[in-house]
């Protein structure tokens, strides 16, 4: 269900965050709720979503900063072996935005992992074993 905080959130970043919710309920296999796109007409917002923008971007590195007026999230695909990714996007939200995306994610992943079970993390590779030096995730030379 569509919360009412998302009155407040600037288009852009109201697709980003609509578009998260439907990615995460695909992910989760469960129907995406129609209802809900009738609860965002209600709030006078009509989404388009164009054909290019919905292949969406893949990453599997995100680079998250803040100043003390908005948060940054750039994401970018690494690859096993070279030392380079390019940022393929970048979402910028005030600090009230970043925090209500954290908690939808808490929520979405909390469903996901209802639905498919627990997602397990492995403990980042360090060099040298040092916690100061964590990796990508990549060692040199893998394919």
């Amino acid at each position: 269900m569509i919360t009412c905080w998302l009155e407040w959130i600037s288009h852009n970043e109201l697709f980003v965050l609509l578009w998260l919710r439907i990615v995460a309920v695909i992910a989760a296999n469960q129907p995406y709720n129609l209802q809900t796109m009738s609860e965002i007409k209600k709030l006078g917002i009509d989404i388009q979503l164009d054909e290019e923008l919905a292949q969406g971007v893949y990453s599997n590195f995100a680079i998250i900063s803040h100043s003390s007026s908005e948060f940054v999230l750039d994401f970018a695909a690494t690859m096993p072996g070279v030392p380079k990714a390019k940022i393929k996007s970048r979402v910028v939200l005030a600090p009230e935005h970043a925090k209500r995306l954290l908690l939808s994610l808490q929520e979405n992943i909390t469903r996901y992992e209802s639905a498919m079970g627990r997602i397990n993390l492995p403990s980042p590779p360090m060099k040298d074993d040092d916690p100061s030096q964590v990796t990508m995730g990549f060692s040199m030379g893998e394919a």
